[in-house]
């Protein structure tokens, strides 16, 4: 028996993991809207995409941070953990939303600093229909990427045209001639209403086809049978998971495992970022994608022949034999090494913005101090306290090795778990890739198309 929860509440994760299922044959699985729409987004339209064409720097602006414009802040900060690409974040709202901020997560820069890694977030308290709003938009002059959720449709819709004219003011009036009677060339940011009613989402959504404002978060894209039962971001996170378990048999084959759907919502979820954050690893390495249509409309053929132009004049290369990544995957350490750090940081900052926080070796003996006199490591899982929500391996890749060894007596025990899950991208068979492609088969006329930075990537197609 499966019964599905729709829920955005914070406790519904809690309350969910505290029933008593009654068995093994009950699965409770928790829909969470807002979630749903920040991840999809973060997939469907990635925060690289339009960065491309602003010297590899992410800019997102949030207007409206309730529920859901404060879902996809967060998810933004841990998505915009990349090496090649600089981030920042604006979150607008009528409501003082700082200080909401600051009381979830009193020392979230302080363990910022602890992992060694740094974001550029700010808040801002602003009315939407003020002239203030319009300061507040040349403030942020080089913003990139917008998402408006103010939690009306109307308003959000009204926002997004005005945003996008200002913006597209500003674009074209800096904007450099081509020469040889060219239209001006100019850079507009990408912007997402969020808009619930379908009727609102299709009229905005057939507007402008071929322009940035792009709606999504209707109940029609998130209502569906496919997110219930099949959302690609949790066939991605089930492979993570499934990927994590065969390793833990095969160095151990007593080890304890658990289906995926028998997880707390909490690992589940862990898992979901995990996936949702594979394709920025890629792109970190010099990896893209497309869905690319090879059917035989016109119109459809030269969309596809100027989306490839434009990939192409970014210098990318398109990839035809898959197995040549994956060789070059498996045999470069240095490739290796920064996707598992890469994995690690972004893992730190999504823990940090679940409320958790960094748990010292010598606090993590003082509670355990009996098996330590001892002689004996911690238990697998002691270096973490889930009621206090404190966890050891919160800590800068540097330091993870030491903290490993001082409570595992092994320097690669914790450094394993971004190693492992890191692992399914290039996993044959029934991994990220083969996943992807068995989703757009069920699109006719459509392909997975990958491309490459021979900058970034040295092997050879050959």
């Amino acid at each position: 028996c499966t019964i599905h929860v729709f829920s955005t509440l914070e406790s519904s994760e809690s309350f969910i993991d505290g029933i008593s299922k009654g068995g093994n044959n009950v699965v409770i699985n928790l829909v969470n809207r807002a979630q749903i729409i920040a991840y999809d987004i973060l997939m469907r339209y990635p925060l690289y995409r339009v960065a491309d064409r602003f010297d590899k720097n992410i800019s997102v602006l949030v207007v409206g941070a309730g529920t859901i414009g404060m879902e996809f802040a967060k998810a933004a900060m841990w998505c915009g953990v990349m090496n090649d690409y600089k981030f920042k974040i604006r979150i607008l709202d009528t409501t003082d939303r700082e200080s909401e901020f600051r009381m979830k997560y009193p020392y979230f820069d302080d363990e910022l600093k602890n992992i060694g890694w740094n974001i550029d977030y700010k808040f801002g308290v602003v009315d939407v229909n003020s002239s203030d709003f319009n300061q507040m938009l040349g403030i942020y002059g080089d913003v990139n990427y917008i998402v408006i959720a103010t939690g009306d449709d109307e308003l959000n819709i009204n926002v997004a045209s005005r945003v996008r004219r200002y913006y597209l003011k500003k674009c074209i009036r800096d904007g450099v001639p081509t020469g040889d009677n060219k239209l001006i060339e100019f850079n507009e940011p990408f912007i997402i209403p969020v808009i619930s009613n379908a009727d609102y989402y299709h009229i905005l959504d057939k507007s402008a086809p071929d322009s940035n404002l792009c709606p999504y978060g209707s109940h029609s894209n998130i209502y569906k049978s496919e997110t219930v039962n099949e959302w690609p971001v949790d066939v991605f996170a089930r492979g993570i998971h499934n990927q994590y378990n065969d390793e833990a048999k095969r160095r151990d084959p007593n080890a304890y495992t658990s289906e995926y759907d028998d997880n707390s919502q909490t690992i589940k979820r862990s898992n979901r970022t995990n996936a949702v954050h594979i394709l920025y690893k890629l792109k970190d390495i010099g990896i893209d994608m497309r869905r690319s249509y090879i059917g035989k409309d016109g119109d459809l053929q030269k969309k596809e022949q100027a989306d490839e132009a434009k990939m192409l004049a970014m210098g990318y290369k398109p990839l035809e034999d898959r197995e040549t990544l994956f060789r070059y995957l498996n045999n470069n350490k240095k490739v290796l090494s920064d996707l598992c750090k890469l994995e690690h940081n972004r893992w730190c900052v999504f823990e940090l913005l679940d409320g958790w926080a960094s748990w010292s070796v010598d606090e993590v003996k003082k509670v355990y101090a009996s098996k330590f006199n001892s002689n004996s490591c911690a238990d697998e899982y002691d270096h973490k306290q889930k009621n206090a929500l404190l966890h050891a391996a919160i800590v800068s890749n540097q330091n993870l090795p030491e903290v490993s060894q001082a409570l595992k007596q092994d320097r690669h025990n914790l450094v394993d778990y971004d190693e492992i899950v890191t692992a399914y991208i290039w996993k044959k068979g029934d991994g990220f890739f083969d996943k992807v492609d068995s989703f757009i088969k069920n699109e006719k006329d459509y392909v997975l198309k990958i491309y490459y930075d021979p900058s970034m990537l040295s092997f050879d197609e050959k």
